[in-house]
């Protein structure tokens, strides 16, 4: 009877297995090339107009029910909050570890950095705040420098004009490494503050994205007393950095997407809009300009 049972289990297990084999031999079938080059030369007789699409009449009452309900989006919106501010500690650990943050996603995050920055980065009492608003067209990297040397203070000059013994150049690409390698020298005991986060809204803005603003980005960033939080809007925002200049960054990224409306960021654009309202003809030929191909601007400049 042993024997009878151990025959029995053995061939169910010989017949699992053929079939298992079979199987496999079928899905083997399906990855082959002749799979893929079958060609079917018969036409669909399916129809758009077969698709089952919802009439305006359904969509609409399911629009305003959507609108009607602000509590719910309000209550979801307040949990995303919370989710982020519990990765704030986080974010500050890696600053401390030597990375800089570059944060991405749809809508402003202006809000989200800031909260960051008086939540944690303004209780440092060894840091420093900067911000800089990126999205302004008026902003210069001139300025961005001259502000970074004015709050470097050595504790022995705090008193005096000039507040420290970093060497100013005309050429502001020399004038940012030596700001760098100042900050790397300098005994931190003798300044009067060790760390300095520098919050960037929008580092890709218009006036940012030259190729010299972001080089010295990238070199203000390699220093390890000055901790980058920046953030990116534009969708090639990536592109504008090499592979050295993304090896000095040292960018760890966080995703934060919010759906806001870019209120402040484009509150400059709009002024600028209602400035030139008398003279639009000239704004619609740059838009059409800069859509054409090198070729195309070049007959017209002939």
């Amino acid at each position: 009877s042993d024997k009878k049972s151990i025959t029995s289990t053995t061939a169910k297990i010989l017949e699992t297995a053929e079939q298992k084999n079979e199987s496999d031999e079928e899905h083997d079938d399906h990855f082959k090339s002749t799979h893929y080059l079958r060609v079917n030369k018969k036409i669909s007789k399916a129809k758009f107009t077969a698709i089952d699409c919802l009439s305006p009449n359904e969509i609409i009452p399911l629009k305003h029910k959507a609108i009607a309900n602000p509590v719910n989006a309000a209550s979801k919106q307040a949990n995303l909050d919370t989710l982020r501010r519990e990765k704030y500690q986080t974010w500050l650990m890696q600053l401390k570890s030597g990375f800089n943050l570059l944060f991405y996603g749809v809508g402003s995050k202006k809000l989200i950095l800031e909260d960051f920055a008086k939540s944690y980065c303004c209780h440092d009492p060894n840091g420093i705040v900067i911000r800089i608003n990126g999205f302004f067209e008026d902003v210069t990297i001139r300025q961005i420098l001259d502000s970074l040397n004015n709050v470097i203070i050595e504790k022995d000059k705090k008193r005096r004009a000039k507040k420290n013994t970093i060497k100013t150049d005309k050429d502001i690409t020399q004038r940012a490494m030596n700001i760098a390698n100042y900050l790397d020298d300098a005994d931190g005991d003798n300044l009067e503050y060790k760390y300095y986060y520098m919050f960037v809204h929008n580092i890709t803005g218009k006036v940012l994205r030259k190729s010299k603003i972001q080089r010295i980005f990238s070199i203000l960033a390699n220093c390890r007393r000055i901790h980058l939080i920046a953030s990116i809007d534009h969708i090639h925002s990536l592109l504008l950095w090499d592979r050295n200049e993304l090896s000095q960054f040292h960018w760890i990224y966080h995703e934060i997407t919010t759906y806001k409306h870019y209120f402040e960021e484009t509150e400059f654009e709009q002024d600028e809009t209602i400035k030139v309202a008398n003279n639009g003809r000239d704004n619609g030929l740059e838009h059409i300009m800069s859509s054409l191909t090198p070729g195309h601007r070049d007959i017209i400049q002939i």
